[in-house]
């Protein structure tokens, strides 16, 4: 869950010009966001 939360931070500041504008203004908006957008994610394992 974490990983996609960062992933999804990293998503909606990427998204809108200007440092730090496309950031939710709550938990429950990026949790929102999480839950009604897919989220693809390659999970690789440091050895």
């Amino acid at each position: 869950k974490t990983s996609k939360m960062a992933t999804a931070m990293s998503f909606l500041e990427c998204q809108e010009i200007g440092v730090r504008e496309g950031l939710p203004q709550s938990i429950q908006e990026l949790e929102d966001f999480v839950n009604n957008n897919t989220i693809k994610q390659v999970i690789s394992e440091i050895k």
